[in-house]
C-alpha cells in the first residue's frame, strides 16, 4: 500500500536540498500560533493521500516534536 493514490513521482533531475520548513526557518516563525490544527483526513483529500497511513505519519512527527496533536486528532506545527 502507498501513502499517495496517485501514481508516484518520478525524478529526472538532481534537487538540491531545500531550507527548512518548519520553525527553523524565519518564514515560519511564529505560524504554528496563527495556524489551526488540520486532521488527517482533511489533509487526506488535499494531498489525494490515504488517511490512515496520512495518520500514521503524522502521529510519528508528533512523537519526534516536529508537530502537536490535539484532542480531535488535529495537527499543528510546532513552535520550536
Amino acid at each position: 500500500m502507498t501513502l499517495f493514490r496517485s501514481s508516484p513521482l518520478k525524478v529526472t533531475e538532481r534537487c538540491e536540498p531545500a531550507a527548512p520548513t518548519f520553525s527553523a526557518c524565519p518564514a515560519r516563525a511564529g505560524a504554528a500560533a496563527s495556524a489551526t490544527a488540520k486532521t488527517a483526513k482533511t489533509l487526506a483529500v488535499e494531498l489525494d493521500a490515504d488517511p490512515t497511513l496520512l495518520y500514521r505519519l503524522l502521529r510519528a512527527q508528533a512523537a519526534i516534536g516536529l508537530l502537536e496533536e490535539d484532542s480531535s486528532r488535529g495537527f499543528l506545527l510546532t513552535d520550536e
